[in-house]
Parts: structure tokens; sequence; C-alpha cells
């Protein structure tokens, strides 16, 4: 699992990756359980290496 907070990090620094190497790609190897505090799971899932969101459905 992932705290969406640590998520939104992890996106970040993707994107600034990125921006030095527009021809980096990300196959999302692993997706984690997104959770919020006060809300517990999202039901979206985070890929642990470049921090892309998918719903639930598109997982």
């Amino acid at each position: 699992m992932i705290h969406i907070k640590d998520a939104q990090v992890l996106y970040k620094k993707w994107q600034k990756m990125k921006e030095e190497d527009p021809n980096l790609s990300c196959d999302h190897p692993t997706l984690l359980r997104e959770y919020a505090d006060g809300i517990g799971k999202t039901g979206d899932r985070i890929c642990n290496q470049c921090g892309t969101a998918f719903s639930a459905n598109e997982a």
C-alpha cells in the first residue's frame, strides 16, 4: 500500500525525470493500493515506479 501523499511525491519525481529524458517510459510493473488518512483505501492503484494513478476499473 502507498499513502496518497507518497504517491504524489513519486509522480512528481517521475515527471522531473521524464523532462530530463523524454524517452523514459514505464510499463507499470507493480500497482499498489492507495490509501489516505481518514479515508482508508481509496480504491485507486498506484504504479510503484512512476506514480501514475489507475482507477479500480483501469487496473
